[in-house]
């Protein structure tokens, strides 16, 4: 098991950070939405914006994959979901609930990256690793359970704005 490459490691490294996102926006979306509207029945709609972002941009993401290579997408996604974390985080300080959805779809387009993790492990092991790797990749989600929640908890305070 600790004979896998380097990648794997990486990739399973990558998925806990990027998997906490949208782990950390199911904890607090709603409270966030909440805040920002004033029909209730809204509140959660943030989250539920997540789960079609993804479903929307999945065959996008395969295609640009095909076209520029996983490596290529997985570090623009990087920057990418900065950027939209900033969008966030701007719709939060500007009480704009439209903004805070927008920003949860573009979300959805990291989570559809992150679903290919797995995919990238299997491409750089051995066929008798692969199930091994893919393991490896996938226990990132649970320490995303944690990291998420977590880094609501702790950064609470960081902001004037509280959520």
């Amino acid at each position: 098991m600790l004979q896998l490459p380097k990648n794997v490691w990486l990739l399973a490294i990558c998925s806990a950070f990027f998997m906490s996102v949208a782990v950390f926006m199911v904890f607090v979306g709603g409270i966030i939405g909440n805040s920002l509207t004033s029909v209730k029945n809204l509140s959660t709609l943030p989250v539920a914006i997540i789960v079609v972002g993804t479903a929307l941009t999945i065959l996008p993401v395969n295609r640009l994959m095909s076209l520029f290579g996983r490596k290529r997408i997985f570090l623009s996604v990087c920057l990418y979901t900065i950027a939209i974390i900033g969008i966030g985080i701007y719709a939060i300080y500007t009480e704009s609930f439209l903004l805070f959805c927008l920003s949860s779809f573009l979300l959805g387009a990291t989570a559809a990256t992150m679903y290919q993790f797995r995919f990238a492990a299997i491409e750089s092991v051995q066929e008798e690793q692969r199930t091994t790797a893919i393991a490896i990749v996938l226990l990132g989600g649970l320490l995303s359970a944690y990291l998420g929640p977590e880094v609501a908890t702790l950064g609470k305070d960081w902001f004037e704005v509280d959520f």
